[in-house]
């Protein structure tokens, strides 16, 4: 049967503040059967679980309307203002702008663009399968979706040309699997919605979450997938995992992707 949320993004996103571990497992648990039950039916079915009611009636407004269309999607220049990550380096968004960023730059570039990162290191892509093609992709409607945010990375498979919308935490990050699986199947949800799919190609933009090999998020998710149960298998079914695999050298993290099968 089916479970009425109400705008169920942000009640995963709040509920972690205090709860001790115990009852923060029980809750993420319950919201695992809550965003089972958005991906069991179709999109509409899904855009009315995630959302609440007046966010939901404002998608539905926009839809097929390209007055609304962002056009300032997957832009990124190469300038010092978009270089430079605006945060203190406490979350992931300077790690994703540098995932994005390095590698498109030459030394003498980085020491323009790079000089007031808050980083200690800088994060250079050595893996084979999987580039970062963007970071901070927007909704597809001009001044954004209220209480929803934009996607960390997006990650394209060198070899088939799928390409994966990811939900991506620090390697320290408190958050749970339940708030990053609701931020991605939400993301995608609204941008298959309004028809815009990411790439020149057309491809779908894959719900998918990324969290580093060695990381209380990885310890967490091997623990549920340990127990077999059904829902969290179902989920496993439509969004993809990602680990994040680093090792250092002086100032550069070199990183890789590698997908859990």
């Amino acid at each position: 049967m089916s479970v009425k949320i109400s705008h169920l993004l942000n009640q995963v996103m709040q509920r972690y503040t205090k709860a001790d571990q115990e009852k923060e497992l029980m809750v993420e648990i319950e919201d695992f059967q809550k965003l089972n039950d958005a991906i069991s039916e179709d999109l509409e079915h899904r855009l009315e679980i995630l959302l609440d009611n007046d966010v939901y009636k404002l998608i539905k407004e926009r839809q097929g309307n390209g007055e609304y269309l962002c056009a300032e999607r997957g832009k990124h220049d190469l300038k010092p203002c978009d270089c430079v990550a605006k945060t203190n380096g406490k979350n992931e968004h300077p790690i994703c702008k540098c995932m994005f960023y390095y590698d498109r730059t030459d030394e003498n570039q980085r020491e323009e663009l790079c000089v007031n990162c808050p980083m200690e290191y800088y994060w250079t892509n050595v893996g084979s399968q999987y580039e970062v093609i963007d970071y901070e992709y927007p909704m597809s409607y001009a001044h954004g979706v209220p209480g929803v945010g934009e996607v960390d990375l997006v990650l394209r498979d060198i070899n088939n040309g799928d390409v994966y919308a990811v939900e991506i935490k620090k390697k320290d990050s408190d958050e749970t699997l339940a708030r990053m699986m609701a931020e991605t199947l939400t993301y995608t949800a609204i941008l298959k919605s309004s028809g815009v799919h990411g790439t020149k190609a057309g491809k779908r933009l894959i719900p998918s979450i990324a969290f580093f090999e060695e990381s209380k998020l990885r310890d967490r998710y091997e623990m549920y997938k340990s127990f077999s149960d059904p829902v969290f298998d179902s989920l496993l079914k439509e969004i993809k995992v990602f680990f994040i695999r680093d090792t250092m050298e002086g100032k550069i993290s070199k990183f890789e992707f590698v997908m859990d099968k």
